[in-house]
């Protein structure tokens, strides 16, 4: 897999902390996989390249970017990966890497005041997300331009985030221990 994509349709006009606006995020697998594989209690699998594994990291960087704005919320994730669905319906993965983004899932959860039901999709009704993944970026950026979607970044702090997963005193980066 060489590329995740994510997409936010939000709600222009929610309000209360909200998501607002539409956004995307198209980002290179690799490196957020490598990321993903360095971190505490998986770095030994090997196996990170799955494509449900891939599809759960699309999500959960999606969501450490959005939490904020997912105060309260009922999020929605749509995917046409049954694994995937399953893993963040169930909470329960075999897999040690998604084990791990789902831990994440459930922190972000926990922290910003948001919960998270998956729905499968069937692949030809996902076109959009998977022309994210599929087609060649600079196509997207422009088509998403133009339909009014706002492009996301992954977080930079994205490392330190995976290792505050496991980390005993569940704090991100910045926040207090306490």
């Amino acid at each position: 897999t060489e590329r995740i994509g994510a997409l936010d349709w939000g709600d222009p006009g929610a309000e209360d902390g909200a998501a607002t606006g539409r956004a995307y995020l198209i980002a290179d697998a690799k490196p957020l996989l490598e990321q993903l594989g360095r971190s505490p209690g998986i770095a030994h699998m090997v196996e990170t390249e799955l494509i449900a594994v891939t599809e759960l990291l699309s999500f959960i960087v999606l969501a450490a970017l959005r939490a904020p704005l997912w105060r309260r919320q009922l999020v929605f994730y749509v995917g046409d990966n049954s694994n995937t669905t399953a893993w963040i319906n169930k909470r329960r993965p075999g897999h040690p890497a998604a084990r791990h983004l789902v831990y994440m899932l459930i922190r972000l959860e926990s922290h910003f005041g948001f919960e998270t039901w998956a729905f499968y999709l069937r692949t030809h009704h996902n076109k959009l997300a998977d022309d994210l993944t599929r087609r060649a970026k600079e196509l997207m950026d422009r088509r998403m331009a133009d339909d009014g979607w706002t492009e996301l970044h992954p977080p930079l702090a994205w490392g330190a985030m995976l290792d505050a997963v496991l980390d005993e005193d569940f704090a991100w980066p910045g926040e207090d221990k306490g």
